[in-house]
């Protein structure tokens, strides 16, 4: 995601061709702020997605270590899809399923 913040960051900056520089500057500042806004957001929903992730992973007792298998090209996400679509058991060695309380 960091990458494309950076394309738009340069494309913003460089695909204007600004009559003064105030205006560059004031450009400059915006695309500042957006990129800032932009990786705070990104870093406060990534850690709370692996978490949600990793508990689902505990609700069909599987370790939270399988999230790891992104990280095989192609079939690692595709997995790890398939494995948040499969049905919780009534009790886990992570403890009971919320769901059945």
């Amino acid at each position: 995601m960091i990458p494309i913040i950076v394309l738009i960051k340069v494309n913003i900056q460089y695909s204007f061709r600004c009559s003064s520089t105030k205006l560059c500057v004031h450009l400059q500042t915006v695309s500042g702020i957006f990129v800032l806004l932009a990786i705070l957001y990104a870093i406060f929903i990534f850690i709370p997605g692996i978490a949600v992730t990793v508990r689902r992973l505990h609700d069909i007792s599987k370790s939270g270590f399988w999230i790891l298998i992104n990280f095989v090209p192609l079939v690692g996400s595709v997995i790890l899809f398939v494995f948040t679509l499969i049905d919780s058991d009534h009790e886990n060695i992570y403890g009971p399923n919320p769901k059945f309380e």
